[in-house]
């Protein structure tokens, strides 16, 4: 079915014109997660003058592996009547040639399975779509070197995927640099080198400049971003940010709490015994940079320890989630990094009647989970784990997100908050950061929340 602008939202139709105007080379849509950038990259395609006239237009999109439903969905929604929208797999490859088709392949895809990459870099592309782009922040990823090419020379190196784009290549996603504002390179560098002059072609350079390095005994470190307002004009034209406090003002707020959860005697006794988190002739150091710098020199231990701490808390997180939907919440969605504490909260919530989403899910059944919460009144908690369903879905018939492990890169919690907070929701969202209290959970959790506020500063 055909769909026009009218039906975007004012701020769509601007991003719409943001990608239109000078035609533009490449681009980055980095607005709030739920703003809607997949119908404006969609419109943008529709607009262009060889769809209009039917001429030959072959268009791409790169997407996490949960997020090729979306795409099918909102290809079928904003693009032309004729279009179809096609997920390229092994099993379909060889008989994918004609155009007026949008293909949708995963990241993973490209560097795994068989062909797949192979018969991309077989084709020229009219447009090529980055969701979720910030899955290419690091130059030595295999996926970034398939899009990018090996050193990020973009259009200007034929191997890469960008250099087989004939008209335009529009980057995605609601958060650019999930950890500090070095990651924005990988993309200014393949997109728009004419913005970064002299010695800041180079990763290193550009990380001096824009990030708080140290170096320690662990390697060159990262703890920070600055220079913002500088790196902000760097990016003026090329990157587009809109805030939901902005332009969704009806949209009801967004509220941030950390929550202790309540101990058993029992469990008090495993919390201490778990509390340093690392081997107990480790001295933890007061300053938060240098915790964190701790934490992943000794990364097989502290993911250990991490874990344990998420099955520790999970009977108590179920304990405070169960209290809330028995004392008037309706629908609750929770966060987890593990699987193994995913189990415990399923078990432990079960009259609840969960779904759940893992990284263990098919897309068919990670479809029908997301409709059974958004539709059935008797499926009142949606049990998630962050990678897996931190992206590309809508979870608006809930308004309280619970974190019971948050994620150690701030972005994605945020990411995970806007599966709720987004277009459709009704009802202010609480967000609750639940922790062991007097333990290295909450220490961390602070740490981390302190480099979320200083990468904002990037988009003000």
């Amino acid at each position: 079915m055909s769909q026009s602008t009218a039906q975007l939202r004012p701020y769509q139709v601007d991003g719409v014109r943001f990608l239109t105007e000078h035609r533009r080379r490449a681009a980055f849509l980095a607005d709030d997660p739920g703003l809607g950038k997949s119908a404006q990259f969609l419109t943008y395609v529709a607009s262009h003058k060889q769809t209009r006239t039917n001429a030959p237009v072959r268009v791409l999109v790169l997407a996490p592996a949960i997020g090729r439903v979306s795409w099918r969905i909102e290809g079928a929604k904003w693009l032309p009547a004729g279009w179809r929208v096609e997920v390229i797999g092994k099993s379909t490859i060889t008989r994918l040639s004609e155009p007026r088709v949008l293909y949708v392949a995963s990241y993973d895809s490209t560097v795994v399975t068989e062909g797949v990459g192979a018969w991309i870099m077989a084709q020229q592309w009219t447009f090529l779509g980055l969701d979720e782009a910030h899955y290419l922040k690091s130059p030595e990823a295999k996926r970034t070197r398939f899009v990018y090419g090996a050193r990020c020379g973009g259009f200007e190196d034929r191997a890469s995927l960008v250099g087989r784009v004939t008209h335009a290549v529009v980057a995605m996603s609601g958060t650019p640099t999930p950890n500090h504002a070095g990651e924005i390179w990988t993309h200014l560098s393949a997109l728009v080198p004419e913005r970064l002059p002299g010695a800041l072609r180079s990763r290193v350079a550009f990380e001096n400049a824009y990030c708080k390095v140290r170096e320690t005994i662990y390697g060159r470190q990262i703890t920070g971003s600055r220079n913002q307002d500088d790196l902000r004009e760097k990016c003026r034209g090329f990157l587009l940010r809109r805030m939901k406090r902005d332009v969704l003002r009806e949209l009801p707020s967004v509220q941030v709490v950390d929550h202790p959860v309540e101990l058993t005697a029992d469990e008090e006794t495993r919390a201490a015994v778990f509390g340093p988190m690392l081997p107990g002739d480790v001295v933890l150091p007061e300053d938060e940079d240098q915790l964190i710098e701790l934490l992943r020199a000794n990364a097989t231990n502290a993911a250990a320890a991490r874990r344990a701490f998420g099955v520790l808390k999970a009977k108590p997180a179920a304990r405070w989630v169960r209290d809330r939907l028995e004392n008037g919440v309706h629908k609750i969605i929770v966060f987890a990094h593990h699987r193994d504490v995913l189990d415990i909260l399923e078990r432990e919530l079960v009259e609840f009647t969960p779904v759940r989403v893992d990284g263990s899910v098919t897309a068919g059944e990670r479809e029908m989970a997301v409709e059974a919460f958004q539709s059935s009144d008797n499926v009142r908690v949606f049990l998630g784990q962050i990678q897996a369903a931190g992206t590309a879905i809508t979870l608006t018939a809930a308004h309280e997100v619970v974190m019971v492990e948050a994620d150690w890169t701030p972005a994605n919690n945020d990411q995970a908050i806007s599966r709720a907070h987004r277009m459709g929701q009704k009802n202010g969202v609480l967000a609750t950061f639940l922790f062991l209290p007097d333990t290295l959970d909450q220490r961390v959790m602070r740490a981390f929340r302190r480099k979320a506020a200083e990468t904002a500063k990037l988009y003000d």
